[in-house]
């Protein structure tokens, strides 16, 4: 039967257009961490990804094949969850998505149905066919987040209108801040600030700045207590990279909780 057919193997989905042979893609996956600017410790992973054809060529594989956007992101998203599924240290880990890829019946049952390891979804693309299909979409999140899905925004802007105009809708889980914030605010981080203020309300768990590259970012993060992505922690990579990393801040993150619970014991026992 004629297709798109995908499998995962190591750091890599295969796609391949079953009815063109030689209509091949390679979609490398990498992690790039999200930290704790105060202690550098690794929050949350983030998986992102980059396509070459046969010829070794980098290629955007939703141009590159004859199928709907939300076709193809299905069997990314479908091989993402199984590479997530096979982290064998206790990360939560985000992929991105579209807004209207919610309404492919097949990749929300893929993600309702997830198993083992909760994942997070990072909203990249705030456009829509209709605003009639927001309300199921709005449905849609709700029930996934439920499940127990974190759903972030990505690449935050007010200058975006469709950010803006579908924010309020739901209470997101985090918040990302476009690069170009810092980029142009270093100087002026009031500003900054009071913009957080503003979108505070929309987040319950805050923001996570990206294009943290310099020190003075970093400073930033520190004292505004947010958390942060960008070169000046870390550069995006092979999972293996932040394997060590992340089970020492595990096994750390048990023996402060270990050690608090012995003493408040101690103490109700005095």
């Amino acid at each position: 039967m004629a297709g798109l057919k995908s499998f995962i193997h190591d750091n890599y989905i295969h796609l391949s257009d079953v009815a063109s042979p030689g209509s091949n893609v390679l979609v490398e996956i990498l992690c790039h961490p999200i930290h704790n600017p105060v202690n550098k410790n690794i929050a949350y992973l983030e998986l992102l990804s980059r396509a070459v054809n046969d010829s070794g060529q980098y290629v955007n594989p939703f141009e590159f094949f004859s199928y709907p956007e939300d076709e193809i992101l299905y069997e990314i998203v479908k091989n993402q969850i199984k590479y997530i599924r096979n982290i064998n240290v206790n990360i939560h880990t985000s992929i991105n998505i579209t807004l209207k890829s919610l309404l492919n019946d097949k990749l929300y049952e893929l993600l309702i149905y997830s198993k083992n390891k909760p994942i997070i979804i990072e909203i990249s693309d705030f456009s829509l066919p209709s605003y009639s299909s927001e309300k199921l979409i709005i449905t849609r999140i709700k029930t996934l987040q439920k499940k127990g899905i974190d759903f972030w925004i990505d690449n935050f802007s007010h200058d975006n209108s469709e950010i803006l105009n579908f924010m309020h809708k739901i209470i997101w889980d985090y918040i990302k801040i476009d690069h170009s914030y810092l980029v142009y605010n270093s100087m002026f981080t009031e500003d900054l600030q009071a913009l957080l203020n503003v979108v505070k309300p929309h987040t319950h768990k805050g923001f996570i700045l990206k294009g943290v590259d310099l020190d003075i970012h970093a400073q930033f993060s520190r004292k505004n207590s947010h958390l942060v992505q960008g070169y000046y922690f870390s550069s995006p990579g092979d999972f293996s990279l932040f394997t060590t990393k992340i089970e020492k801040n595990y096994y750390a993150e048990i023996s402060t909780t270990s050690n608090t619970r012995h003493f408040i014991e101690e103490l109700h026992f005095l």
